[in-house]
């Protein structure tokens, strides 16, 4: 069953329509949706789907081909070529691709063309010579997915690569929002919709995993920390794939997850004592995505401190927390209680990273709709050796302020919350008090006084988890 995405599917149905030749790139991460998507954009359509693989050229060669005969059976208009054919060159396929699509349209999808770019050695310099000779001047829908962006770079989007420029359209599939898990698990609450979000993250196809008939630890044992779940291996897998050397980029991230986030600590704790080493290995992982970089928030526009790193992805985040750690104990089918049983103790510490993205996010989409007191410009989180703020977003042109404490505890939160928070705010705020400054709590559940004061002073807005899914 194909859920969600809709702008994608309602944007590429509008390229669609147009009466010029397209050139899609698809790209995103593993099980981020990128094939399901293609799939049924165009199950309604005159279509070609070919799932590359890591296989010969020649193999290769001959199922596309074989693809393109049998659409060509679907073109009466078009002259067949001999049965069984194959092409002698990939140029010569893409030149029939032109033909199929010469008076109507056709919509090709390459799934997977970072295998087929590899496996077959100048497969994109003829892509893109067939594209600038022959299917720019038909009614081509053409679509590349891939997954390893450091393939997609070299032969896409690169400036150097072969197909630079061709494309007419390049969208990276980001994963979902918590907004969309609701009909992947309509029995979980949403409580536990955002606590399977602070395991799994946004990707469909770790989403689809659980079972809203089991609770979300049973689920996390079940998939992840046991050796035969869908979801064990699935973390090193995304490492092998974009990074050509995963020793040291595993204990970097291993050390990130456990806490480590400034660079001096992660190098003492990965044990990597050359500064430019652990820059170079830290701006690859963000370079694929793995690592972001984040700088506090300041209230002086030009003040920038060094930034913290911090895992990006919810999933690689537990993974490398919990499951790493204990991998090899694992693999021997030893430890499963072992693991659950830390993932239980520490089990508000696992959920708050999240829960704090989740609350700006959600700030974000209240300011868009403007059902927030004042737009919204900046949004990010504060910290300094005193103090920390979940929390900030700014209008600086108005001298506007939300300051945040985000809180996952089963206690609710109390009227000496907000106070703490009060009171870490004038340290962002310093000598300078000329904002309008508004207070946002995050927490499961909070206490009547706090609900009753909130209630009472328009600059102090309380949010849920039920909160936070009804938007």
């Amino acid at each position: 069953m194909f859920l969600n995405r809709n702008n994608e599917l309602a944007d590429l149905e509008a390229r669609y329509k147009s009466p010029r030749a397209e050139f899609v790139v698809l790209w995103g991460r593993r099980r981020v949706g990128k094939t399901r998507l293609a799939w049924a954009f165009c199950q309604d359509k005159p279509h070609i789907f070919y799932f590359s693989e890591r296989a010969s050229s020649d193999y290769l060669l001959r199922e596309f081909s074989q693809a393109l005969h049998g659409s060509a059976k679907d073109h009466p208009g078009q002259p067949l070529p001999a049965s069984n054919p194959i092409y002698p060159d990939w140029h010569t396929a893409f030149r029939q691709m032109a033909k199929l699509a010469a008076e109507e349209r056709l919509v090709v999808v390459v799934d997977e063309f970072p295998y087929l770019a590899e496996s077959a050695p100048g497969v994109s310099t003829a892509l893109q010579k067939a594209w600038d000779l022959h299917l720019s001047a038909s009614r081509i829908f053409l679509v590349l997915t891939g997954s390893t962006l450091s393939v997609m770079s070299r032969h896409v989007l690169d400036a150097s690569a072969p197909l630079y420029g061709r494309h007419t359209w390049a969208l990276e599939l980001k994963p979902l929002l918590i907004y969309d898990l609701p009909p992947f698990l309509p029995a979980y609450s949403p409580t536990q919709l955002i606590e399977t979000y602070a395991v799994v993250g946004g990707m469909p196809g770790y989403v689809q995993q659980f079972d809203d008939r089991r609770s979300v630890l049973d689920n996390i044992t079940r998939q992840i920390i046991s050796v035969g779940g869908a979801l064990f291996g699935t973390a090193r897998l995304t490492v092998f794939e974009e990074l050509a050397d995963p020793g040291l980029n595993f204990t970097v991230l291993e050390v990130i997850a456990a806490g480590a986030h400034k660079p001096a600590d992660i190098g003492r704790l990965a044990a990597i004592r050359e500064r430019h080493q652990l820059r170079r290995i830290l701006l690859r992982l963000m370079e694929v995505g793995l690592v972001e970089a984040r700088r506090p928030l300041e209230r002086d526009r030009g003040r920038q401190r060094q930034p913290g790193y911090f895992i990006a992805d919810p999933y690689l985040r537990f993974w490398f927390r919990f499951i790493q750690p204990h991998v090899q104990m694992l693999e021997m089918r030893e430890g499963e209680r072992l693991v659950r049983q830390q993932v239980r103790d520490q089990w508000a510490q696992l959920v708050a990273p999240t829960w704090e993205e989740i609350a700006r996010t959600h700030l974000w989409r209240l300011s868009a709709r403007q059902q927030f007191p004042f737009h919204l410009k900046e949004i990010g989180s504060w910290f300094s050796a005193h103090a920390q703020l979940d929390i900030v977003g700014l209008n600086r042109d108005q001298r506007q302020v939300v300051l945040g404490e985000v809180k996952w505890r089963r206690r609710p939160a109390t009227v000496q919350t907000w106070e703490r928070l009060v009171d870490r705010s004038r340290l962002w705020l310093g000598r300078d008090p000329d904002w309008e400054v508004h207070y946002a709590l995050f927490a499961r559940s909070f206490g009547p006084e706090l609900q009753k004061l909130a209630a009472a002073e328009e600059d102090i807005h309380l949010y849920t988890p039920e909160d936070v899914l009804a938007l």
